[in-house]
């Protein structure tokens, strides 16, 4: 829905520092902490790869979503 959309859309922003509408694996790495996720710097590196699909070094937003649906609830 589109409150879903909104929510996952300010977060995926809210990580991409550089604002280039992708997220690197060092953005990734930084940007759990904002959304309430703690992880292991080892661990959110797997992470970033199980999210990173196509191997492309950076994490889209149709990408996120998917992990961001799996991984936390956008009502949270």
């Amino acid at each position: 829905n589109l409150f879903y959309f909104n929510r996952a859309w300010h977060v995926f922003d809210s990580m991409d520092a550089d604002a280039d509408h992708r997220i690197d694996v060092a953005e990734f790495c930084a940007g759990l902490d904002k959304i309430g996720m703690r992880m292991e710097e080892d661990d959110a590196k797997a992470e970033f790869g199980k999210l990173d699909e196509n191997a492309g070094g950076v994490i889209l937003f149709d990408e996120f979503c998917v992990w961001l649906a799996d991984k936390r609830s956008p009502f949270g």
